[in-house]
């Protein structure tokens, strides 16, 4: 057992060399650094040699380390791991090493934004999860019910649901508020599902069991809302000009001063209209739509490549006008030489209410809406063009055919006028 004090061969850039330990005790030994440094010439004997008050400090120092670890020794030199303790002893007492601290377990509530934070989700997804976990703080702040990993499963949920439902009575807005409560679930278990894949947490089992609804109208059918070949075509020939003057009167009034808003408004709502259709021919989504640049469109290989903000999939979308869907000839009368956006910026709240304005002017029995327009491309690239709902979902970015199919409608005449000719065709080869 011994304890020797060295210079080490490496020198330093200021000519000093490290002031080292080398600690020996059954046939093993252990190298620790002193943080310590002499000039080899006044360093002799295990120490600085100097009568300089640096030298001095220095021998003091590393005379408290020699003591230091031949007591350590004495007392702790027969136990197996002598070498690591002695290691971290040392470093805590002369290194300023402070082990860091045990860490605190993580609530219910910080794993979930852990889970938000480190996703690689879209900005417009994290959100709809933040929703989530705010509603969920709520509910436990309102009713006491601790919301943890081990409460949560059917008996939560059968609480969570009578709390939201307050105040919802009548048969329509009770049925709206469980299509929002069945939502929050799913992402509830989605979250629940990371968490239980980590395998650091055990998660209630019953938390399977919460079974999310995603029916329609008292599970009965429900028609899918767009616009067919015709009602397309006159929303494409709508000249806006021949009712300006009124649509300039919806914007004045009490609440606004003078004509330059009604005028810029105007101008908006005739942007809408083509942003609308030009939904309608791509299936972009609002944010899409907001956020495509002149990149995205590849006028020659008649296609635009992009990426879904909400769902991160590649999309790959048709670019070629026909007598229906004229995509291009949109694209061409915005596109500017210094500006990479193809569309100037239109809120969501004013796309949508403008379209309100517009739908006046169309043969349309229910309201026009963003996602009209991708029910629109889905429904027409299905029935009018027949290409394969494979394609259409590598334009839409549908990664299931459950959630696809609630963007594809029926067009009544088209699939009467089918059915007849496949009839027609059954009964002559008959």
């Amino acid at each position: 057992m011994s304890v020797k004090i060295y210079l080490d061969s490496v020198v330093y850039k200021s000519g000093k060399n490290p002031i080292v330990i080398n600690v020996s005790n059954k046939g093993k030994a252990l190298r620790l650094s002193t943080g310590l440094s002499c000039i080899k010439e006044n360093f002799k004997s295990s120490k600085a040699t100097s009568k300089e008050e640096h030298y001095k400090a220095i021998n003091i120092k590393l005379k408290n380390m020699r003591l230091f670890l031949e007591n350590e020794l004495i007392e702790n030199g027969n136990t197996p791991d002598w070498k690591e303790y002695l290691s971290l002893e040392f470093k805590k007492k002369f290194r300023g090493y402070k082990e860091p601290e045990p860490e605190q377990e993580k609530s219910f509530f910080e794993w979930f934004d852990e889970w938000i934070n480190n996703s690689s989700m879209a900005e417009t997804t994290i959100q709809t999860y933040q929703q989530t976990k705010a509603i969920l703080e709520k509910f436990q702040n309102e009713t006491g019910f601790q919301v943890n990993f081990e409460t949560v499963g059917t008996h939560f949920r059968d609480e969570f649901t009578k709390w939201a439902l307050e105040g919802y009575n009548d048969k329509e807005s009770k049925r709206r508020r469980k299509n929002t409560i069945e939502k929050w679930f799913a992402k509830l278990k989605t979250f629940l599902s990371w968490i239980r894949d980590k395998g650091i947490i055990k998660v209630n089992a019953d938390y399977k069991k919460i079974k999310v609804i995603r029916g329609q109208k008292d599970n009965k059918w429900e028609e899918v809302k767009y616009l067919n070949k015709e009602q397309l075509k006159k929303l494409h020939d709508l000249n806006l000009d021949d009712h300006k003057e009124e649509i300039l009167n919806l914007f004045r009034g009490s609440r606004y001063k003078g004509n330059k808003y009604a005028e810029d408004s105007f101008k908006r709502v005739k942007r809408v209209k083509d942003l609308f259709l030009f939904m309608c021919y791509t299936s972009l989504r609002y944010s899409d739509l907001i956020k495509l640049e002149r990149k995205h469109l590849y006028f020659e290989e008649e296609q635009i490549k992009t990426k879904s903000e909400k769902t991160g999939s590649k999309l790959v979308i048709p670019f070629f006008d026909d007598y229906y869907i004229k995509p291009v000839e949109i694209a061409k009368r915005y596109l500017k030489m210094d500006q990479e956006r193809v569309f100037e910026y239109i809120s969501n709240v004013e796309f949508n209410r403008d379209l309100k304005t517009i739908q006046k002017y169309l043969d349309i029995d229910f309201p026009l809406c963003t996602k009209v327009g991708r029910k629109t491309f889905v429904t027409y690239m299905l029935t009018a063009r027949k290409i394969s709902r494979t394609n259409v979902m590598q334009s839409t970015g549908h990664k299931t055919e459950a959630s696809f199919n609630r963007y594809a409608g029926i067009d009544p005449e088209e699939s009467i006028k089918e059915h007849k000719q496949k009839a027609e065709f059954l009964s002559k080869t008959a």
